[in-house]
Parts: C-alpha cells; sequence; structure tokens
C-alpha cells in the first residue's frame, strides 16, 4: 500500500530542497525516497512553467501558503 502525502508535505520538502537540503537527508529525516521527492521538484517545475512570468510569485505564496494574488 502506498502512503499518500498532502500538497502542503509535498510542497514544504521541495522549498527545504530548494533552500539546499539534499535529496537524501529529506528522505532520511521526512520519510519520503528521493526519487519521490525528486518527482515533486519536477512537478512543480512544470506548474511553475505554467504560469511563466508569475513564478517568483507562484513559488512565495504556494510554499508559504500565502493566498496569491488576483492580477
Amino acid at each position: 500500500m502506498s502512503i499518500r502525502y498532502s500538497q502542503d508535505f509535498k510542497d514544504s520538502l521541495v522549498k527545504l530542497h530548494q533552500e539546499g537540503r539534499p535529496l537524501k537527508s529529506l528522505a532520511e529525516v521526512l520519510g519520503p525516497s528521493k526519487d519521490s521527492i525528486a518527482l515533486w521538484v519536477k512537478q512543480l517545475e512544470k506548474r511553475l512553467a505554467i504560469v511563466g512570468g508569475r513564478k517568483r510569485n507562484f513559488i512565495t505564496h504556494s510554499l508559504t501558503g500565502i493566498e496569491r494574488p488576483s492580477y
């Protein structure tokens, strides 16, 4: 049986990785495999590619839990 992680949890791990924490370290301490975390990083990059010019705002708001401003 596979474990389902919330999007908030995934985003938190991605943020930690972007701040410099190695995938291996995150996997050892928090549970998901480093391959899963790497996949979540790639998925976030794809989501960012969709929003294009609003990339910085998307990262800031999606990973901090702050609601994105409407433009």
